[in-house]
């Protein structure tokens, strides 16, 4: 909505709630969303008994965006989320009612060869990339969000984020909680040699100190237990003349349940 501070520019419904200045320092934004699906599934899930399911899922979600200048961000994000009608138990991920979907500070450190760089402290959400590895997963009603620090640094040539999270617990009629039994790192830069062309780089840590369980050892699935995983990756995309392209690869590597994890995966597209 920068776009509103330019002379004659073309109007929208809600710009009136978009980017209102609260005397010379302070800036505010509110806005929005709510959606409403219907949802058919035939032989839901491979239940046993063949059962399809007809429900309906409801998701609404509010935000204020107050700043300070350019030095300090206050962002809050309301969510409700709810379904109706189904013939079977709903999913973890369908309901949420009345929770912080995103509740975080941004506070700006310094300025390194022309570009800010901030602090993010709080419950936010996470997308990277082609989003293949973190993302906001917002095909759930609920959408998957996370807790703890972010470091970012944006320039003209790179975007730089360094963060450790732990992702929130889905609990539907309680404040939700982080899972104090994962802690997920990561380091991830952009480079933007050109406009239309960019260079991801990264490296993603997941610590899960969860045991295996009696049932998981019962039905021979150990790799359901304590895991260290590390991925080392990097991803090309761009636009010659509306022609995208994409190549993305990368390596994983570590332990779950005391077993060595290697693996690899490689996308592309144009």
């Amino acid at each position: 909505f920068r776009y509103l501070a330019t002379p004659g520019h073309e109007k929208d419904i809600f710009d009136p709630v978009k980017r209102m200045n609260l005397g010379d320092d302070w800036l505010l934004s509110l806005g929005g969303n709510f959606w409403y699906r219907y949802i058919h599934e035939t032989d839901s899930r491979l239940n046993a008994a063949g059962t399809n399911n007809d429900f309906h899922l409801i998701r609404t979600r509010v935000h204020a965006d107050l700043w300070y200048r350019d030095k300090v961000r206050l962002f809050a994000e309301f969510l409700d989320a709810r379904a109706f009608g189904s013939e079977l138990p709903p999913a973890v991920t369908d309901r949420n009612h009345a929770d912080i979907l995103n509740m975080f500070t941004d506070i700006k450190l310094t300025n390194i060869n022309n570009g800010p760089a901030y602090i993010r402290v709080g419950r936010q959400e996470m997308m990277y990339g082609s989003q293949r590895l973190i993302s906001t997963l917002d095909w759930v009603n609920t959408r998957r969000t996370f807790q703890g620090v972010k470091t970012f640094w944006r320039s003209a040539e790179w975007d730089v984020d360094a963060f450790w999270m732990r992702p929130m617990v889905i609990e539907k009629s309680n404040v939700d909680n982080w899972d104090t039994q994962q802690n997920f790192f990561g380091l991830w830069a952009t480079n933007k040699p050109k406009p239309g062309h960019l260079i991801d780089l990264y490296f993603l840590s997941l610590i899960n100190d969860r045991n295996v369980s009696a049932a998981n050892v019962l039905a021979g699935n150990i790799l359901q237990g304590n895991a260290d995983t590390h991925t080392l990756g990097g991803r090309l995309a761009g636009n010659f003349d509306n022609l995208l392209y994409e190549l993305e690869g990368m390596y994983q590597f570590g332990q779950r349940s005391n077993l060595d994890v290697s693996a690899f995966a490689v996308a592309a597209g144009v």
